[in-house]
Parts: C-alpha cells; sequence; structure tokens
C-alpha cells in the first residue's frame, strides 16, 4: 500500500525537523558571518536607496534623514539626457559598454594565445610559464613582506610607534 499525500508531507516535516535539530550547531556557527554580512552589506544597500530618494548634495549627506522626500527625481534628472547629470551617466555607461566590447575579446584572445603557446613543448617552457605566471604570484608575496618587515621586532613600523607612545618597553 502506498502511503497518501497527507502522510508523505507529515514525514517529510518529521524529517525537516530531524535535520534541523541535527544539523542546529552549524546554523549556530554561520550565524556570525550571517550578522556581518547584514552589517557589512545589507545595511548599507538599505541607507544607499533610501537615500537615493532623498535631495541630497555631497555637504549634507551627513543629515540624510533631515532631507527632504523627493521620491524619483533624482532617478528622472539621472536618467534625462538633456540634464547634466543625465548626460554624465549615459556618457559613462557609453564607456563602460565600449571598454567591455574593446578589452573582454581582447584579453580571452591573448589569454588563449598565450595559453596555446605555452602548452607546446620547447626548450625552456618551465621557465616562460613561470615567467607569465609572475604578476599572479608576486602581489602576495610583497605583501608578506611588508607585513613582515612592518612586524619585525626592533626595525618594524609597528613596534617603533608602540615604542614612541609608551604602549611598550622594549620591542
Amino acid at each position: 500500500m502506498n502511503p497518501s499525500g497527507m502522510q508523505r508531507t507529515v514525514v517529510a516535516i518529521k524529517k525537516y525537523a530531524r535535520d534541523w535539530r541535527w544539523n542546529r550547531i552549524a546554523y549556530l556557527l554561520i550565524l556570525p558571518a550571517l550578522i556581518g554580512t547584514a552589517i557589512v552589506h545589507i545595511l548599507p544597500m538599505i541607507s544607499s536607496i533610501l537615500i537615493s530618494f532623498r535631495d541630497l548634495d555631497i555637504f549634507s549627506l551627513q543629515q540624510w534623514t533631515k532631507a527632504p522626500f523627493i521620491g524619483l527625481r533624482n532617478f528622472i534628472d539621472g536618467f534625462n539626457p538633456v540634464t547634466t547629470i543625465g548626460q554624465r551617466y549615459w556618457r559613462s555607461v557609453l564607456n563602460v559598454l565600449i571598454y567591455g566590447a574593446v578589452t573582454i575579446p581582447v584579453g580571452y584572445v591573448i589569454g588563449l594565445g598565450v595559453a596555446l603557446l605555452l602548452n607546446k613543448k620547447f626548450v625552456g617552457r618551465t621557465l616562460v610559464r613561470g615567467i607569465v605566471l609572475l604578476p599572479y604570484i608576486l602581489p602576495d608575496s610583497v605583501t608578506y613582506n611588508v607585513w613582515r618587515f612592518m612586524f619585525q621586532s626592533r626595525i618594524g613600523i609597528v613596534n617603533k610607534t608602540l615604542l614612541a607612545l609608551g604602549l611598550i618597553q622594549e620591542p
């Protein structure tokens, strides 16, 4: 005998409740990341949306809650090609489209060409591959060295600053 739709629903709900209890620790461990995401990403997005409906300039941005509500006026001015803001917006859109239409295909063709060349066997292929990959590796190593020098015990800028402020007695 096959279970009815109601019985399958009850079984599914029980399975969901069991899975929730089983995975509760995982949800608790994810919670700090969700809170951080809300603070860093979601709250600024919401405030930006609210600010976009107000009459503001760069000097009155601190008191944005006191600025008059103007609805979609900012968007109408921004998309209108007759206004200065609209002209700048549409010029920016055109620049982005041109830039994307040129750089994406050119980067693709150059990358594909280099990959095909480096796939062939030739003397020094490993050296050339290393040189090609150097720009991807270099920034991390440079960052590592900068941090290492900043935190050196005797000559690092962090310890020098802490000594100058009197927060530590010796490095």
